[in-house]
C-alpha cells in the first residue's frame, strides 16, 4: 500500500521514501531507529545505516564471504 505525503497541500517526492541532507526529514515510522545508547552520538550514528549496512551487506549478501574468510 503506497501512501501519499503532503505538505502545505501539494504532494512531497521522495526518493526510497526517506527524505536526507535536509533541515527537516520526513520517513516513515518503520524507517525510523530509536538510539538507546546515550554515549552515541549522532554523527557516529548517522553512518550507521549509509555506511556501514551497504558494505556489510555486498560482503554477506554479494562477495557471500563467512566469518574468518
Amino acid at each position: 500500500m503506497r501512501t501519499e505525503a503532503y505538505w502545505e497541500g501539494n504532494p512531497i517526492e521522495r526518493s526510497f521514501n526517506l527524505g536526507t541532507l535536509n533541515e527537516y526529514t520526513l520517513v516513515k515510522e518503520s524507517a525510523v531507529v530509536k538510539i538507546s545508547e546515550p554515549s552515541l552520538n549522532f554523527s557516529a550514528a548517522s553512518i550507521i545505516s549509509c555506511g556501514v549496512m551497504p558494505g556489510y551487506g555486498s560482503v554477506v549478501n554479494s562477495a557471500r564471504l563467512n566469518i574468518g574468510s
